[in-house]
């Protein structure tokens, strides 16, 4: 049922995409069993959907522009990109009918048969075609002249966010990626790295015709040299190991370099074991192309094919309700402001506007550091005076990069007191809301003079969960938010003591 659901939602949004009503999605393996069988039933502006799985199957665009991409295409889950695998083959994907832009192939990993020794070709072969090709990883290509990508002919491809690496040529003609005859590929945000073997050594990049260029590119431990060039190669904010001194400048070669450029460690996750992501202090965090699209966290662009994702808040909820409060009393619930970025958040100012308005900050509105997978509770009371519906707004200001200020609605309804009947009578817990419930609920009591007041939350065995009362009270209505954070499903007790009253309320947490 998850898989069919995915599957479903995919299909909407890939309509959504192309914004084509009559474009069809075809399901790899539901619809068609293979992938080339999807390619063959596809018509101009199609989408090929094709599920994880490893398929040992050549596949060619056959001049067609359509799409042909994993789940990745639609979630934007990198786990598609290394669970949906074309598998041992010697050309895993062809381009060679003049195939454009709009013949697109995303989110693939390509896993060569290591034993086979072809000659003058690549993983990815590309000749006279121009496709968008994004996402993907290319390994494992081995023999005499061979290589991750080939563009030959008059290619021209856009090459985006591709990983490529343990690639190797038995000469100095292959290895990542090779450019022949007139062939000018852009290269944005790609790693080239570790491709060739210490018996026969390779390059990252052959440029032997053409004049590519390279945007926020890394190209690191590649045997031999990084790169050859016998034409004009262009290289913007990248990442070159040993910067000009490992590219080899043959007959006619140019190289265009500036002071974009940079010849630091990336500071990779783990090169041993191919994790290409970077690390905290990594020189290539926001130090791409400023021309670039900003990272999906809102900042510059890093350089390579994984950028990494720097300080994020999140808040809930996104509006806080304080419903039918007694005009005079005092009803206080909380925000939950999350960091669930890489790196320290702080939190500069939090502020209510209007400052009129019946709303205070009661305790956590100060400034505040909150570290990675980790949170922080402010806490809001309304205090009506009168009867009417009350609207203002939570400022929180932060150092996130695309959410410099989060605004959270405050909104309350307060309800006039007629005499003294409406005063609260006895202690107690006047309800809980919700029960059951599966993350937050909200402890009403009453305390009908001034009064010491304790409010806990007990597990079935007795034991002390958390505390969320103890001090001295007025008289009056009150409500108290419990967030049950990570404690697991069951039954808990809501235990309240004031005055000579003691009352146990259950509450059932449920996941």
């Amino acid at each position: 049922m998850g898989s069919r659901f995915v599957l479903w939602v995919s299909l909407l949004l890939v309509l959504s995409f192309t914004g084509l009503s009559h474009a069809r999605v075809i399901i790899i393996p539901d619809d068609e069993e293979t992938i080339q069988a999807g390619i063959d039933a596809a018509e101009e502006g199609d989408t090929v959907l094709v599920n994880p799985d490893e398929y040992r199957e050549s596949i060619n665009f056959d001049g067609k522009a359509i799409t042909v991409g994993s789940l990745y295409l639609t979630t934007r889950n990198r786990i598609y990109v290394d669970s949906t695998v074309i598998k041992d083959q010697i050309i895993a994907v062809m381009f060679n009918h003049r195939e454009g832009a709009n013949s697109r192939f995303t989110g693939f990993t390509i896993h060569s048969d290591p034993n086979r020794y072809p000659d003058w070709l690549g993983a990815i072969d590309i000749g006279n075609s121009s496709p968008s090709i994004e996402y993907v990883v290319v390994r494992g290509t081995r023999g005499a002249h061979v290589c991750g990508i080939f563009c030959h002919g008059e290619s021209n491809p856009v090459i985006s966010y591709a990983t490529i690496f343990d690639n190797s040529s038995g000469c100095w003609c292959g290895g990542g990626i090779k450019c022949y005859d007139n062939s000018s590929p852009i290269l944005v945000n790609c790693i080239v790295a570790f491709n060739g073997t210490e018996y026969n050594g390779c390059y990252g990049l052959n440029v032997h015709g053409g004049q590519p260029v390279l945007i926020n590119c890394i190209l690191w431990g590649n045997i031999n040299r990084q790169i050859i060039t016998y034409d004009t190669l262009t290289l913007i904010n990248c990442d070159i190991e040993h910067g000009l001194d490992s590219i080899r400048i043959a007959e006619n070669g140019h190289v265009i370099w500036d002071d974009s450029d940079i010849s630091e460690d990336p500071l990779f996750v783990d090169s041993d074991e191919f994790n290409f992501q970077l690390t905290e202090n990594s020189p290539c965090i926001d130090t791409g192309d400023p021309e670039s699209d900003l990272d999906p966290d809102g900042t510059r662009a890093d350089m390579g094919a994984f950028y990494f994702h720097q300080r994020d808040i999140d808040v809930d909820p996104d509006t806080l309700e304080f419903i039918g409060v007694q005009t005079g009393t005092v009803d206080t619930l909380s925000i939950l402001i999350q960091n669930v970025g890489l790196t320290p958040l702080q939190i500069s100012a939090q502020t209510i506007e209007p400052e009129e308005a019946p709303f205070t900050i009661v305790t956590g509105g100060s400034e505040v550091e909150i570290e990675p997978e980790s949170d922080h509770l402010t806490w809001i009371s309304f205090s009506p005076e009168e009867q009417a519906e009350y609207r203002a707004v939570l400022r929180i200001e932060s150092d996130d990069p695309d959410e410099e200020i989060v605004e959270i609605p405050l909104i309350g309804t307060a309800l006039s007191i007629d005499g003294e009947d409406n005063q609260p009578l006895e202690f107690c817990i006047s309800g809980v809301y919700p029960n059951p419930f599966n993350s937050r609920t909200t402890i009403h009591y009453e305390v009908p003079q001034p009064s010491q007041v304790s409010l806990s939350v007990y597990d079935l065995v007795g034991r002390l969960v958390e505390r969320l009362v103890d001090d001295r009270v007025d008289a009056g209505r009150y409500a108290e938010t419990w967030q049950a954070g990570i404690l697991s499903s069951g039954l808990y007790f809501v235990r309240f003591e004031a005055g000579d009253r003691m009352q146990m309320q259950k509450v059932v947490l449920i996941r």
